[in-house]
This record gives C-alpha cells, sequence and structure tokens, in this order.
C-alpha cells in the first residue's frame, strides 16, 4: 500500500487513479510528513481524550471533537436540558445529558494515550430505527439529525405545558443555536434603488463549492466566497420606474404608485441586481466544502489540491447594509479558524478526523490517536471549517 501512495506522489498522479481510501490517507501522510510533531514518549498527560472507532464511526468521533471546540455549544445543551426537558421526556434527558459529560470529558486533560468510546452510545440514543447506526456515514447529517431530534422533544416538552403548541412553536423557532445565520435575498433595481422579492432564509451552514465551471476549480475559499455571494444582473419590470400614459415620470420615487388607475400604467423593465447577502451572523460560523463529482468513476471526492483558506475571515463585505455600520459592529464581523474536519477518500468509502486549536496549538484527532501538528490551515481534503467571532 506504502508503494502506491509514493508512486502518487512522485508522479503527481490524480487521486481517481488511487481506488483505495486508505492509500489515499497513506498518501496524505507521506506527502505532510514534516507536518507532525511527532508523539513524545515522556508525556505523561495530553489535552484532549482521543476517542474509540469500534464500527466505522469516525465521522461521529469527528463531530463531537468538532462541538468540542465550541463552549457556547455546549453551554446551550444546558441550557435546553434546564429549560424545556422534564423528567417525562426521559429520552431527551438521556441524549442531552451524554453530549453534555462527553463533550466535558473529551475537553478534560487526561493521561497521555486516553481514550473511551462515546460515538456508540450517542448513535443508539439518536436511533429512530435500527438501520440509523449502520446505515449513516456522514458527520454533516449526523449533527443535523442530533439538533432536529433535540428539537422535537424540547417543541414536546412545550406542547405538554401548554406555553406553545407544536404547530405554532415552529413558526416562533424559540431556538438559537449558536451556529445558526440567516441570509437575505432580495432584488434590487440600479435606477431608482427600489427592492423586491425579499426573502430571509435561515441556515446552519455554509455550503461552498469548490468548481466554478465544469473545468474550473476555485483555488480558495475567499474566491468561493465571492462566486456565492456575486450579485446576478435581471432585466424585469419595475413599479418605481413606472411611467404614466402621458409621458411623465415617476422621479424615482421610492413611494409605491396608485393602482387605482391601473389602466393609464405600464412598467418599465429595468436592470436589476438579485443580491445574497448574510442578515445575522452566528457565534460560529459552519462552512461546509462540497465534493468534486467524476462523472467516468461515477464517485465524489475531496480535492487533494491545495485549496487554501485564510485563519482570519472578514466577513463585513458579504452582510446587509454593512457601509452603514459603526466600525465597532463591522469589527464583530471578523472570524477566526477554530477546527477543521478532513475527509479524505469516496463517498462511500473514506475517513474523517478533526484538527483543532487549542491554546494557539494544533491538534490532530483521529479517533483514539491524539497528536501536535504544525498547523490547521489549507489541509488537503478539508470537509467542515469551523470560524468563531
Amino acid at each position: 500500500m506504502e508503494s502506491i501512495a509514493k508512486y502518487a506522489l512522485e508522479n503527481r498522479l490524480e487521486v481517481l487513479l488511487i481506488s483505495s481510501a486508505s492509500a489515499i490517507l497513506l498518501h496524505q501522510l507521506i506527502e505532510n510528513r514534516d507536518y507532525f510533531l511527532g508523539y513524545d514518549q515522556f508525556a505523561t498527560k495530553q489535552i484532549v481524550s482521543g476517542l474509540t472507532n469500534f464500527s466505522q464511526l469516525c465521522y461521529a468521533n469527528s463531530m463531537l471533537q468538532l462541538i468540542a471546540t465550541m463552549p457556547e455549544y455546549t453551554s446551550y445543551f444546558k441550557q435546553l436540558r434546564e429549560k424545556y426537558i422534564t423528567p417525562e421526556n426521559h429520552e431527551s434527558v438521556k441524549v442531552l445529558s451524554s453530549i453534555i459529560s462527553t463533550i466535558s470529558r473529551i475537553n478534560r486533560v487526561c493521561p497521555a494515550g486516553s481514550f473511551f468510546d462515546a460515538s456508540t452510545k450517542l448513535i443508539a440514543l439518536l436511533a429512530s430505527d435500527s438501520k440509523w447506526a449502520t446505515s449513516q456515514q456522514d458527520c454533516l447529517e449526523l449533527w443535523t439529525r442530533m439538533e432536529s431530534a433535540i428539537e422535537h422533544e424540547c417543541h414536546k416538552s412545550i406542547s405538554h405545558f401548554g406555553f406553545l403548541s407544536y404547530k405554532s412553536s415552529k413558526t416562533a423557532d424559540p431556538f438559537k443555536w449558536p451556529t445558526h445565520f440567516s441570509t437575505l435575498r432580495e432584488m434590487v433595481c440600479t435606477i431608482c434603488g427600489k427592492r423586491k422579492d425579499s426573502r430571509v432564509e435561515k441556515l446552519h451552514m455554509l455550503t461552498l463549492d469548490q468548481k466554478y465551471s465544469p473545468n474550473t476549480l476555485l483555488t480558495d475559499l475567499e474566491t468561493s466566497l465571492e462566486h456565492y455571494f456575486k450579485p446576478e444582473t435581471l432585466i424585469v419590470n419595475c413599479e418605481g420606474c413606472s411611467t404614466t400614459s402621458d409621458g411623465g415620470e415617476s422621479g424615482g420615487s421610492s413611494v409605491m404608485p396608485s393602482f387605482d388607475s391601473s389602466p393609464e400604467i405600464s412598467l418599465q423593465d429595468s436592470i436589476h441586481k438579485k443580491t445574497l447577502s448574510f442578515a445575522s451572523l452566528p457565534k460560529y460560523l459552519c462552512i461546509q466544502v462540497t465534493a468534486l463529482w467524476d462523472p467516468v468513476s461515477g464517485n465524489s471526492f475531496r480535492n487533494l489540491r491545495p485549496w487554501r483558506y485564510p485563519d482570519c475571515l472578514d466577513l463585513s463585505k458579504y452582510c446587509f447594509l454593512q457601509q452603514f455600520q459603526p466600525d465597532k459592529i463591522i469589527n464583530s464581523k471578523i472570524y477566526h479558524l477554530e477546527a477543521i474536519i478532513v475527509h479524505v477518500g469516496f463517498d462511500n468509502c473514506g475517513h474523517y478526523y478533526t484538527l483543532r486549536k487549542i491554546d494557539n496549538a494544533w491538534y490532530m484527532c483521529n479517533d483514539a490517536l491524539i497528536q501536535r501538528v504544525l498547523t490547521g490551515l489549507n489541509q488537503n481534503g478539508a470537509y467542515i471549517l469551523l470560524y468563531t467571532r
């Protein structure tokens, strides 16, 4: 296996020429042989605990290590348990208590080489049927399901006590996860400035594409963000630029024209910019980097070419009305990299591990293995980036 990886490295072959996910991982380890600082044989303690991988649960282990990076996320679990969960909802108590105790144990300084099993219990608690634990293989889907399961149980508690019906509580959305945010989509007339078709969407993660076109790859996070938020130019009817039948113009007034005499009004086509921006920002920003699709093999795979992402990320230019906000608010839109989930291999055959920044030092959390590394920046195969402000 090592000879295959070395051959691929020396000849700069594409990842698709290597069919085994283990060979891909070995390829990456050989390519970054100077990246690892190695073991300290005299160390008696390690800064975080490892997690065992008994039944292909690397995706769950990587998710738990990522969540352990976010103190306010764990605090939110405690708030939900105290505010919504009752003894009657014992399953919710088990799930939340399991997550809280697991995160606390992961972040505890422990003897060197320490690890424990947390993912098996968590997945068993989240299981809605017997197929869940064996079919689920993606850390992002597991994370989403975990939040949904907790919200569902909290909704049941709200409904039980009569604070809010289950149906109306979905609309009220009492949950404020530290990773959730909202975006604003709208069209703006370039002539009169009138806005239309405004729509706010709530998200828990940004999903960025690495491909600009079928034959062009985006090389860094900043370029992918610019591509994601790039305005579109459309020519549509504008009520603000409407003209009357006698040739008079509205003068660009932002006041909506009266439609009492609609036969005398015709809508004028004008150039609009269809924009996308942040309407609100989270404490923790999670960015998912999509996989690449190979039409020949029919497989999705992680890009092992260099794809750069910064340690510091300024989102002010992607925020709604950022130009009218004071410097204090703009400074709150600066994020710093805290963790990365790396995936190597294909969708149906691969491996996950997490890189975490602890006390300004980077650590690779690869199941039971905890090892200090030089940096977490610009990792090939980055799947989820976690930034905090």
